[in-house]
């Protein structure tokens, strides 16, 4: 009876054994699997920043030269409008207090025209600013995606082959920042090494870029809602100026202005709150993990999990 309980132990301590080191196999052979869709992310990040960095300057180009061509803003003078007014009243025998009246009524509406025009023109400058927001966003966000992602490479090339635990992989901006220091003897160490500092570069440059944006978009923002209020102001002046009814197009720059107005409080309201949300990732969020990797990494860390339930 006695052989036959240390014959089953020693099956059940063979089995036990052979269990071990299939899962150490197979945790090698997830790590690596892990380690290929690091390298495949890098390289597709730094790609899709390289491309969204030239985008973003496609739409820096072209709303640069709509600023450039968008017509003046033309002063206007009250007194020389009463005047012409005036002059052209007499000519048809009308008095002055008729010329006085179109003159008002005449200033009123072009200054209204004016000010709905800006509101207009700003609110169309600030759409298209939360589409600048969104593609430097995206040319930020891969490259610090590539530098997460080339960090984590760099971690597993200098990993010591006699290592008996693999490193957790927070993949993260903070996991990037301090790194070991290569091996001198190792020029595959010393190039993972370099690789991680060009991307770190990159990123600087689209940070930069990307905290202007985000400065500008603030600003442009406020004097958007700006001109919106300056716009519905202007537009209820109307109701002080005792107009005679026959100046309907002064109550038409009126209803002009005020929706004017609304464009841009709408239009400055989600910019604004753009901003506030890029904000976010530039102060400080992560980039998000892509799919392969967070497949491979999950991957990995379940086996190594499995090889510390079955090697202890």
């Amino acid at each position: 009876m006695s052989i036959l309980l240390v014959l089953l132990g020693g099956c059940g301590w063979w089995e036990a054994r052979k269990a071990c080191e299939a899962s150490r196999e197979a945790e090698t052979a997830a790590w690596a699997a892990l380690d290929a869709a690091l390298v495949g992310a890098t390289e597709e990040a730094a790609k899709a920043s390289d491309a969204g960095a030239e985008a973003a300057k496609g739409i820096d180009s072209a709303l640069s030269s709509a600023v450039e061509g968008a017509p003046p803003t033309q002063p206007y003078n009250m007194a020389e409008m009463a005047q012409e007014a005036y002059s052209r009243a007499s000519r048809l025998g009308a008095d002055a207090k008729e010329a006085e009246e179109q003159a008002r009524w005449a200033d009123y509406t072009l200054r209204t025209e004016t000010v709905a025009a800006d509101a207009d023109r700003l609110a169309e400058r600030a759409t298209r600013e939360v589409e600048r927001l969104r593609a430097w966003r995206e040319a930020y966000a891969q490259a610090a995606v590539a530098l997460v992602m080339s960090a984590a490479h760099y971690q597993l090339a200098i990993l010591p082959a006699d290592s008996e635990s693999w490193p957790a992989m927070p993949l993260s901006m903070a996991s990037a920042g301090e790194l070991p220091e290569p091996n001198p003897e190792e020029p595959a160490q010393q190039a993972g090494r370099e690789a991680v500092e060009s991307r770190r570069e990159v990123l600087k440059e689209r940070r930069d870029q990307f905290s202007r944006v985000i400065e500008g978009a603030d600003r442009l923002a406020f004097d958007t809602e700006r001109a919106s209020q300056i716009a519905v102001t202007r537009a209820r002046d109307i109701d002080y100026l005792d107009l005679p009814t026959s100046a309907q197009v002064a109550r038409a720059a009126a209803m002009q202005a005020i929706a004017a107005g609304g464009r841009a409080s709408e239009a400055a309201a989600k910019l604004k709150a753009a901003a506030a949300e890029n904000r976010a990732l530039y102060e400080g969020g992560d980039p998000p993990v892509p799919g392969p990797v967070e497949v491979a990494r999950n991957g990995a860390l379940d086996a190594s999990k499995k090889v510390a339930e079955l090697c202890q």
